[in-house]
């Protein structure tokens, strides 16, 4: 395994987790056959699919490795099987719906060389419909960025600031952190970064590096994907942001906290407009632990009772309006330096 901490270029393995993708997963593999700079390793986790995803994958023999876990997994636990294939010193994972543009391999890896002790890059996305018609664009932020921690850590503290289809990580620091966590289930990703947060720094772009297929799932998929997401949020803030705050200091339990109520209140908001009567019995019990010990009884009890719960207050005007100042004018900036392909 090449490292760039010891000299050598940095060299990205793509991972591909799949599972009943037939009908997207030979695009997905397309993108990365089609880079400006070929990815040193393309492997598909085929987790024993009930599709014609396997004969798909025997169209790219050749190009592409493809290993089976010994039997079907969660997805949390796909991905980290995935992982422990990899042989490069970096490595991204793809989901099998998605699609590398074509600087993907090469912008990701000289992201990665460009910082030294850099563990995390990452950029931002565009999102596509069933079709691979765009529909938006996702950014983490207006600037490139430099994060150490403990302010890579704050960075997330509220929320996931990396995607899952635009990121490249350092692969044996991933491993040494312990991976993908199958209890962390929809917040894996989430989870990964957090932990990693204390042994190097996130690098951020603000270009788009990939698009994500994620406008074409029905309602009721988005909520199951909700609730599923829902089950993991306390563990994050209790146990795996709470255990790199003892380990590592320089944050307090205070900050942790307060960050998990206000994640919790907008749980519970989205809740309230996203589920209707027959469902809330169902969200209210999965988010009452989290509820409780956040101190939000009350949210709890207005979305048992079909309430719609009003979201955290925003910034005033005067601050919004700045804010979208800055971000017109750092877009205008990005576009000069053509770090945003015209077309999309």
């Amino acid at each position: 395994m090449s490292d760039s901490r010891e000299g050598a270029p940095p060299r990205l393995s793509v991972g591909i987790p799949a599972y009943n993708q037939c009908e997207f997963i030979g695009e997905t593999l397309e993108s990365l056959l089609q880079q400006t700079q070929a990815p040193a390793e393309i492997v598909v986790s085929e987790n024993h699919s009930e599709d014609d995803t396997p004969r798909v994958l025997e169209r790219f023999a050749g190009h592409i490795r493809v290993v089976r876990p010994a039997q079907h997994l969660s997805m949390t636990e796909n991905w980290d099987f995935t992982l422990t294939q990899l042989r490069e010193s970096w490595f991204s994972l793809l989901s099998s719906d998605d699609i590398a543009l074509p600087r993907f391999v090469e912008d990701l890896t000289e992201l990665a060389a460009s910082v030294d002790d850099a563990v995390l890059v990452r950029g931002g996305y565009q999102v596509i419909d069933a079709i691979g018609e765009p529909t938006k664009k996702k950014f983490f932020g207006e600037e490139r960025t430099v994060l150490r921690y403990p302010e890579n850590l704050v960075e997330q503290l509220r929320a996931p600031r990396t995607s899952f289809t635009a990121f490249a990580a350092h692969t044996e620091t991933c491993r040494r952190v312990g991976g993908f966590l199958r209890d962390d289930g929809f917040a894996g990703d989430w989870s990964m970064w957090i932990r990693l947060s204390p042994f190097g720094a996130f690098v951020y772009e603000p270009r788009i590096f990939s698009q994500y297929r994620g406008d074409y799932r029905s309602p009721e998929g988005e909520r199951a994907r909700f609730l599923n997401f829902l089950k993991t949020q306390q563990r994050v803030y209790d146990v795996i942001m709470s255990d790199v705050v003892r380990a590592h200091g320089r944050l307090s339990q205070d900050q942790v906290r307060a960050a998990s109520v206000r994640r919790c209140h907008a749980f519970l908001a989205s809740a309230s407009r996203l589920f209707g009567a027959s469902e809330r019995a169902r969200v209210t019990a999965l988010a009452e632990s989290w509820a409780r010990s956040c101190g939000l009884e009350a949210e709890l009890a207005a979305l048992a009772n079909g309430e719609v719960i009003e979201r955290t207050p925003r910034s005033s005007p005067v601050r919004l309006l700045r804010r979208i100042g800055r971000r017109v004018r750092s877009l205008a900036r990005l576009r000069r330096r053509d770090y945003l392909r015209p077309d999309l």
